[in-house]
């Protein structure tokens, strides 16, 4: 699959002013380039990320004073893969995923910010994820266990650096759904269901080399941290079945409803800080 991206505008304003209707949420601002191709269970991508004018962009098409490109970056993951199994014969499964590629920060030509500096590193990433998913009644658990080593070219020192990390955790989730049927004023058969995906998940990383301070902040991969996390999320979908004279039912997805709520129980892993403090 591959799929190209080309985007100019005349006017800066064109988003952040104009475009306020579906065009705005489906179209992103900038020229890119997608690319994969996958067998069994792995998957190839090479990803691409452009600025073609002078100024830029956020994510919520806000004017922006610089750009974040890729140039390109390419991952190769390698998913769900069994290697062996537990004495009480559930899966332990592999996921491996190799990133490596190479991050520019654009400035505008247009800002008036003071003290910007164009930035550019190439990132090595290895993450090796062990995992055992199993069931209890409805419930799927999957305790898992990660370790990712990270590589910079170059740092804010002018100096290449390794970083290690560690995470463990569990996750828990379950689904359930509820349809109901009808029928419409012709006599066809139309159904509305209704899934709800509740999971929760708790995660650990007590180990992470080198201070993020360190390091130019790319993404969340420069931003990692040690932190405890509990997560609570409710995951909704409302589908709608409709039988159409001659043709086959059709099922549509209508409605996304994804809610989530996040605990840090131990603040002082995730900011440094005295828990009992301020």
């Amino acid at each position: 699959n591959l799929d190209l991206q080309a985007f100019t505008a005349g006017d800066a304003a064109v988003y952040s002013e104009f475009y306020r209707n579906d065009y705005r949420s489906r179209e992103l601002p900038e020229s890119s380039a997608y690319f994969h191709h996958a067998w069994d269970n792995v998957l190839v991508t090479a990803t691409g990320r452009f600025q073609a004018d002078e100024f830029s962009y956020r994510d919520d098409r806000a004017l922006a004073d610089s750009f974040t490109e890729e140039l390109p970056v390419t991952t190769l993951h390698w998913i769900a893969q069994p290697i062996a199994e537990t004495p009480w014969e559930t899966p332990i499964v592999l996921d491996a995923q190799t990133e490596i590629g190479q991050r520019r920060r654009a400035i505008d030509e247009r800002t008036t910010t003071v003290g910007l500096a164009e930035d550019r590193t190439t990132r090595a990433d290895q993450i090796l994820e062990l995992s055992a998913p199993f069931l209890v009644g409805p419930v799927t658990l999957r305790p898992f266990a990660q370790g990712r080593l990270t590589h910079y070219d170059e740092t804010v020192t002018g100096e290449s650096e390794d970083r290690w990390a560690t995470t463990y955790g569990v996750r828990a989730g379950s689904r359930l759904s509820r349809t109901w049927n009808w029928l419409d004023d012709h006599g066809r058969e139309q159904s509305m269901r209704h899934v709800m995906s509740p999971i929760v998940s708790v995660i650990n990383r007590p180990h992470v080399t080198g201070d993020p301070t360190q390091f130019r902040q790319f993404d969340d991969v420069d931003a990692l941290t040690e932190q405890n996390l509990v997560r609570a999320e409710l995951r909704n979908l409302l589908q709608r079945t409709r039988a159409v004279e001659n043709r086959p039912a059709k099922t549509e997805d209508v409605v996304f409803l994804d809610l989530a709520q996040d605990c840090w129980p131990d603040r002082s892993a995730t900011d440094g800080t005295d828990p009992d403090g301020d």
